[in-house]
């Protein structure tokens, strides 16, 4: 489930200028050495959410058990940073846990701070997120948002995101409000897309350069 940019935190806004400046940098966190950051961005995220009405119960187990739902090899925990300066996360977990690597792929917690967005944070995010899937032969990713809250549409669909269902059940492990709608997002993942992936990753480990990681 993705906040919407009014449910962002505020970061000063030297930090909005250096994100147009400079690249986003999104990589699979690492855990322990990651944990304070990730645990950081999600209680960010619950705050924000909390101005909503919403609640993650289960979010304390989450942060002490980390990456818990979200380990690999079909699940993970992204960091965007910019500058070196974590502001946003992701966190990735199959659908089906029993369900292989073709799976659909969902994107539970997924978090962007404010002043972010110029340098599209949420974007880099999506795109590492979908290109990973599609290297694991994944049928899709799908996320839930709040679409009275989410303001950031264009993004989703930029990324190959669509509505494939509306006013679904709450997020998993969130206690959402009635008069908020759920709307369900997903993005297909194309199998020979998936196959380029797989040569082009074959081909660089054949030359000894560094791989996924």
């Amino acid at each position: 489930m993705t906040p919407a940019s009014s449910l962002s935190s505020s970061l000063p806004a030297r930090l909005d200028a250096a994100a147009r400046a400079r690249s986003v940098d999104v990589r699979a966190a690492t855990f322990p050495d990651d944990e304070e950051i990730v645990q950081d961005l999600l209680l960010e995220y619950e705050m924000a959410l909390l101005r909503h009405g919403v609640t993650m119960p289960r979010l304390g187990a989450e942060l002490t058990s980390l990456p818990g739902p979200y380990a690999p090899p079909y699940g993970a925990v992204y960091v965007a940073r910019v500058d070196g300066t974590p502001l946003g996360c992701a966190a990735v977990a199959a659908i089906a846990a029993d369900g292989g690597p073709a799976s659909p792929r969902e994107i539970r917690r997924l978090y962007v701070r404010d002043g972010a967005h110029a340098a599209d944070v949420l974007g880099a995010l999506l795109a590492r997120i979908a290109a990973l899937a599609e290297l694991d032969g994944c049928a899709a990713v799908r996320c839930a948002v709040f679409p009275d809250l989410d303001a950031r549409h264009a993004t989703f669909a930029r990324h190959g995101f669509t509505v494939c269902g509306t006013d679904g059940p709450p997020p998993d492990g969130m206690r959402v409000p009635p008069r908020l709608r759920v709307a369900t997002l997903e993005r297909p993942c194309a199998p020979a897309r998936a196959a380029q992936w797989r040569a082009l990753l074959r081909r660089v480990l054949m030359r000894g350069e560094p791989g996924r990681t």
